[in-house]
């Protein structure tokens, strides 16, 4: 399949540092892979131990029903809670982190918990948790009942052969548990330099399918993202056709972004604030964001969404507002990007 340049400040997910000014991309039947020549390099800092301090579970989701905030961690431990009822099965966590998911699970009495991360460092947070953490991952070591990976197999190094290991160490009837940004509704993580794989509803059906029967999970505060059940098996799944529509809709953001002419201020510490800081620094005026510990955000001020009444100048934000809770009456004008 063709190779895409997308010419853009990327940047590195961590910390939103600017690590590069174009990424290219494969186009594939079952999923984007960065092919930027420098994506090795990037990876490394997964294993470092200043990556092992960074709490990767703070972001927190609105669930408008009850009016709440939740982390994702809470979120994901609560729908494996409504699915698997049984609290004695042996439940893995595959690119663990310092636990949160895990810790999560522990509250709602499963028993049989085990972690597994390639950065050797977070094994520290797991000490008086009864929570197995495992350095290595063997094809014949354990069978487990079910295998989650939550925002981690974007970032393996070779996803076949990921997959591979996975299906000899889960059982014959175990299930996979896969939670993901949606490249359609998140067009903008292309630009995360250290990202290797990308995903939309299309790719998954053609790769996964293969795998076993999907179920995919429909969860309001995460309807940006894809949250879905892989029960092993085989699954007769035809070959899905694929338009690649996100590789024109991250380009045409970009160009709208850099269009933009007048004072603004960015709606989100996050992947469009860091793009808007590099292609239009001076028109912004400040960062609106919600909960935030920060004050400023690259240089910026933050300005918190309940104080935010500002009607004179626009709020940039991304197109689906899928986490925007902005009454209508607050602003003059949104741009959609």
């Amino acid at each position: 399949m063709s190779l895409q340049i997308i010419n853009s400040p990327i940047f590195r997910h961590s910390d939103l540092k600017l690590i590069g000014k174009k990424i290219v991309i494969k186009k594939t039947p079952f999923y984007y892979v960065n092919k930027s020549k420098k994506l090795s390099s990037f990876l490394k800092e997964f294993r470092t131990k200043k990556y092992s301090k960074i709490n990767h579970d703070q972001k927190l989701f609105f669930q408008g029903s009850k009016n709440i905030y939740y982390k994702r961690s809470q979120i994901i431990s609560r729908i494996i809670l409504r699915k698997f009822k049984e609290k004695k099965i042996k439940i893995l966590d595959y690119g663990c982190n310092n636990g949160s998911l895990l810790k999560e699970l522990k509250k709602l009495n499963f028993k049989n918990l085990f972690g597994y991360d390639i950065n050797s460092n977070y094994k520290k947070f797991f000490n008086k948790s009864k929570i197995k953490y495992l350095n290595k991952i063997k094809s014949n070591q354990n069978e487990f009942d079910l295998v989650i990976f939550s925002h981690s197999i974007a970032y393996t190094h070779n996803i076949k052969k990921l997959m591979k290991l996975i299906k000899k160490i889960v059982k014959k009837k175990g299930h996979i548990l896969i939670n993901l940004q949606n490249i359609s509704k998140r067009p903008l993580n292309f630009l995360y330099g250290d990202q290797k794989y990308h995903f939309n509803k299309k790719m998954i059906k053609n790769y996964f399918g293969k795998i076993g029967k999907l179920q995919f999970i429909n969860e309001r505060c995460l309807n940006h993202e894809f949250i879905f059940i892989i029960r092993l098996g085989k699954n007769k799944i035809g070959s899905k056709k694929i338009s690649y529509k996100e590789i024109s809709k991250i380009k045409r953001m970009i160009t709208n972004i850099k269009k933009i002419n007048s004072n603004c201020f960015v709606y989100g510490e996050n992947i469009l604030g860091a793009l808007c800081n590099k292609l239009i620094n001076k028109k912004i005026i400040a960062i609106v964001s919600t909960k935030s510990k920060n004050k400023k955000f690259f240089g910026k001020r933050i300005v918190d969404l309940k104080n935010f009444q500002l009607k004179k100048s626009p709020l940039i934000c991304l197109n689906d507002r899928s986490n925007l809770l902005i009454k209508k009456t607050y602003i003059s004008k949104l741009i959609k990007v």
